[in-house]
């Protein structure tokens, strides 16, 4: 009788040969998977390297944690090779008994213990922490919101930060990958966020809306004279002990260094929503000014026979829509509408209301404007203190 076999192809793949330096990471080909009946195989598009990741490779514990670390994950070097534990993709193939994923699905997730991340292509099961894409999201802000944002949702969760409104939260660590998601999740909650980092890194917090910075580097953020409802150590660093006194009489103390960040479907469900959500509020600010300033545009070029490129060119339109997100663009959107409406007004208008004059009405539109504008400029810079909007308005970049 004939044996029949089927070829198998092979992959690429990061493969920890043991413990130590990067360099004992080699980029090495294994066999590629076959989707099991209830299994999905992804090319995986995008991953990242995590602490937990670092932590792994390096076996960087200390005392008695280490010896259990190498029960656990290996004795001489990791049980599972391949690390890496988020990652997006597309679905290339699925097994018979699959009913939640088609072939071409873009999809995200994370495998926590079970790694398999650094690699071309992964199988995993369709009831894993496994979802559809967020809505408008590239491979690369799929695979970066996992961990960080699903480690903060995690604590934050925990510190009961949804049923808390206006919280006061201080975020130690607020650079990272799971302290720049919590600043990002705080304010989703609208918390009034403090955050604690380097001076490096202060330019970042201050890019994603943070006005209360204290930079580590320079001052004693135990020194603060702030209290706060909730206190989240995103690097465990710091103790409860160390932070009690900057408590409010209900506040909340929460670290990365206590307990372990369990995973599951519902926190990357939240995740997918909070983007989404996020992504559709910045489209609806982006069209409703774009709208604005096109019709200031077209009013004057067309009813006042204008030449209206001077405010396509102050604006930064010709760069649509990477610079949409420039102050002065809004500002000036804003001032030329109402700027253009007086002036068509002045015009047309030949009859006094409550006895004001067309060119006194005129210039009262203008001063109408022009409190609209401050009041848009003074939410846009966070009470005038020179904050710009941030390069990409969205939850969870994942830094």
């Amino acid at each position: 009788m004939d044996l029949i076999f089927k070829e198998r192809t092979y992959m690429k793949a990061a493969i920890c040969t043991s413990y130590g330096s990067p360099e004992v990471l080699q980029i090495q080909e294994i066999l590629k998977p076959i989707p099991k009946d209830s299994e999905i195989l992804v090319k995986i598009m995008a991953s990242a390297v995590n602490s937990g990741d670092v932590r792994v490779r390096s076996l960087n514990v200390k005392g008695i944690l280490k010896v259990i670390m190498r029960l656990v994950l290996g004795i001489s070097k990791p049980r599972k090779p391949v690390l890496g534990t988020v990652f997006s993709g597309v679905v290339e193939s699925i097994g018979s008994k699959v009913s939640k994923f088609k072939v071409g699905n873009k999809v995200f997730g994370m495998t926590g213990f079970s790694f398999g991340t650094h690699t071309e292509y992964i199988a995993i099961n369709q009831n894993n922490n496994i979802l559809e894409m967020p809505q408008n999201a590239s491979f690369e802000d799929a695979a970066s919101i996992v961990f960080g944002g699903q480690t903060a949702l995690y604590y934050l969760s925990k510190s009961k930060i949804a049923y808390k409104k206006n919280a006061k939260v201080l975020i130690l660590g607020a650079t990272g990958s799971v302290g720049s998601a919590a600043v990002q999740i705080a304010k989703y909650y609208n918390a009034h966020v403090t955050a604690v980092c380097s001076a490096d890194g202060e330019k970042m917090v201050s890019e994603l809306g943070v006005t209360d910075v204290i930079l580590y580097d320079k001052q004693d953020f135990s020194q603060h004279s702030g209290r706060f409802d909730i206190i989240f150590d995103a690097v465990g660093k710091y103790s409860k002990k160390q932070c009690r006194h900057l408590l409010n009489s209900s506040g909340v103390y929460v670290s990365v260094s206590i307990g372990y960040a369990s995973e599951n479907i519902k926190q990357l469900q939240q995740l997918k929503e909070m983007f989404e959500k996020l992504q559709i509020w910045s489209g609806l600010y982006l069209a409703v000014f774009f709208v604005i300033h096109v019709g200031a545009v077209m009013v004057g070029r067309v009813v006042l026979q204008l030449d209206t490129n001077f405010y396509f060119g102050a604006a930064g339109i010709n760069a649509f829509p990477f610079n949409l997100f420039f102050i002065p663009y809004y500002t000036l959107a804003i001032l030329s509408f109402f700027a253009h409406i007086a002036s068509i007004h002045a015009q047309k208008m030949k009859i006094r209301i409550l006895r004001i004059t067309p060119s006194i009405q005129s210039f009262i539109i203008i001063c109408i404007g022009t409190v609209v504008m401050m009041i848009v400029f003074y939410g846009l810079t966070n009470k005038f203190s020179g904050v710009s909007i941030p390069k990409e308005y969205q939850i969870l970049i994942g830094k």
